[in-house]
């Protein structure tokens, strides 16, 4: 008898290690397989997403009595014309850092100095080759070239030119990429849109009879959830986009529109897009003469404005918005940007808060939904939560 126990014991271990084993390996061969196909993958999922972010806009023009290919031809157009009027509202700030870019190292190089003796002082290490590298190697440096050297100036000029045309032509290949890529996504827009009805019956047909109506609710509140939730993560981008830009205007901080923006874009990745948006805006603050006042400026203006975001903006635009555990968002956004890199970080969260809708509405995928999920009684019910709660009912509740 006892040995029998043992003998069961054994292969419940054995079975543990198989699985255990199994799951290792099925998720190394997922994730290098995304990795593998991501020049398919990412403009697909960029697409999707895009899809039910217009959603709202096809279904609208559909209603007014406009055919389906040109409601679907329209919201095309908008996507196109807010990409273009990102890219021309961003190339110009990039313009003007390039023009004064002159001007920033002369202030930048002193402060690298004072660092480098600063760095020297306290650990004793020489830090100057490494300084010189730093400098060597960022852009748009401008270097004369000493009287009497002229033939090494001509070389170094060759090499300029030489390096000057390498980059040309890398950036117009960049420039290539990225505009066939956007097209594709637009085509893929396109179609997903054009043909959703077909997409939704597909599913439906692939469930047994027995489950179509639950699938079709499933399905139908899945579908609005997940295009409430990018619909207003989109409103709110703007939202941000202008709150950055009033507040680092107020501070003094150069180029405020450029890094409102960016730091509006990366809010789409939690924890980690609100730090590096922050840093680039305390960092310019200080390479443009502002010093530490200027840091510390931006130090508030983001803080106050991510009280707003998290306890008024987000509740109000967004709604009843998907809760995902913090433990689970890095997770995924540090998964994401291992297999696709940036495009990876953005589109992680949209796809686990979609596919925590999904597992709340299949009995048995409820308990990982419950897993990935924020619940109410998980809150540690401080006073920003309770805070959070009135505004909901007092004012945010009024407009839903």
């Amino acid at each position: 008898m006892e040995e029998s126990t043992e003998k069961q014991s054994m292969q419940k271990v054995k079975n543990i290690l198989l699985y255990t084993t199994l799951f290792i390996l099925g998720s190394y061969f997922l994730f290098d397989g995304l990795a593998v196909a991501k020049g398919f993958l990412i403009p697909v999922s960029i697409a999707v997403l895009l899809s039910l972010l217009m959603l709202p806009l096809c279904r609208w023009l559909e209603g007014k009595g406009i055919s389906r290919g040109w409601a679907v031809l329209v919201c095309d157009l908008c996507i196109l014309l807010a990409i273009m009027g990102l890219f021309f509202l961003v190339s110009a700030q990039i313009k003007n850092i390039v023009d004064d870019w002159p001007q920033l190292k002369k202030q930048v190089q002193p402060k690298m100095e004072r660092m480098q003796q600063f760095f020297e002082d306290k650990t004793g290490l020489d830090a100057d080759p490494h300084i010189q590298s730093f400098m060597e190697q960022v852009p748009f440096s401008t270097q004369s070239v000493p009287e009497g050297e002229t033939q090494a100036g001509d070389q170094a000029k060759s090499r300029d030119t030489e390096n000057e045309v390498t980059t040309l032509a890398k950036s117009a290949i960049g420039l290539f990429g990225i505009f066939a890529a956007t097209l594709l996504v637009l085509v893929y827009v396109f179609f997903f849109m054009y043909f959703r009805r077909k997409f939704r019956k597909f599913i439906l047909m692939a469930v047994p009879a027995s489950g179509r109506e639950k699938a079709e609710d499933t399905l139908r509140k899945t579908s609005t959830v997940a295009m409430n939730y990018l619909v207003g993560k989109g409103v709110l981008i703007i939202f941000l986009a202008a709150l950055y830009g009033i507040g680092l205007s107020i501070v003094g901080i150069e180029y405020a529109l450029l890094i409102s923006i960016i730091a509006a874009l990366l809010s789409l990745i939690p924890y980690i897009g609100n730090v590096i948006g922050g840093g680039m805006a305390m960092l310019l603050g200080l390479v443009t003469g502002g010093g530490f006042e200027a840091a510390i400026g931006v130090l508030i203006v983001f803080s106050i404005i991510q009280f707003i975001e998290s306890y008024i903006l987000e509740p109000f635009v967004v709604g009843h918005k998907v809760d995902l555990n913090p433990a689970f968002t890095i997770i995924v956004v540090v998964l994401g940007g291992a297999v696709w890199g940036v495009a990876g970080m953005v589109v992680a969260i949209p796809y686990l808060a979609i596919l925590k809708v999904v597992m709340d509405h299949i009995e048995p995928l409820k308990p990982y939904g419950y897993l990935i999920g924020e619940e109410e009684d998980e809150k540690n019910g401080g006073w920003l939560d309770k805070f959070e709660n009135w505004f909901d009912k007092k004012v945010v509740s009024r407009f839903r």
